[in-house]
């Protein structure tokens, strides 16, 4: 995995767990008597009807990391996704994260995990 970049910024704490998919848009009709019919949802702008889905993982992030993620993701503006070696190529977009806080681990460590899904605007 090479090091993903987050608006151009690639001097982020690299994410433990990295998993890219695309998330195609259609919609399905069941007619009465059973028979179904899939329509894709395309655009000029995105002929096969699909946009790029991106879920970021970090792992026992001390809590300096953690609030420095938190913060970035926060801010509820778009952000630009980068990743040069991807298993669709080079991939890069703009998407909306939605950030996952997830579990805190007690104990004098005070050890975190957050999660984030970006999606393709």
């Amino acid at each position: 995995m090479g090091p993903i970049s987050i608006n151009t910024f690639s001097g982020i704490k690299q994410p433990s767990r990295v998993r890219e998919y695309k998330e195609y848009q259609w919609n399905e009709k069941t007619a009465i008597d059973g028979q179904m019919q899939r329509n894709v949802v395309s655009t000029p702008n995105n002929r096969q009807g699909f946009k790029y889905v991106v879920e970021l993982e970090w792992e026992f992030l001390a809590s300096s990391d953690w609030r420095t993620l938190n913060n970035y993701f926060q801010l509820g503006s778009g952000i630009y996704y980068g990743n040069a070696v991807s298993k669709y190529g080079v991939l890069t977009f703009s998407g909306l994260p939605f950030p996952d806080e997830g579990e805190y681990y007690p104990g004098a460590d005070a050890i975190s995990r957050y999660q984030v899904r970006i999606r393709q605007i």
